[in-house]
């Protein structure tokens, strides 16, 4: 299971496709997307150069 926050579709997009469905192992996704929840982050969230 995976949490993970996305700027808006596109970079969803990218994280599913380019990212995630790259792991080894990995074979399928499901994603559910919250409209109305506020969002409490309980990790940090890391920019892509700090990766």
């Amino acid at each position: 299971l995976c949490k993970l926050y996305a700027r808006d579709n596109e970079h969803l997009m990218e994280l599913l496709n380019g990212r995630i469905q790259e792991i080894p192992g990995v074979t399928a996704t499901e994603t559910l997307i919250s409209l109305e929840q506020s969002m409490n982050r309980e990790i940090p969230i890391r920019k892509r150069n700090e990766e």
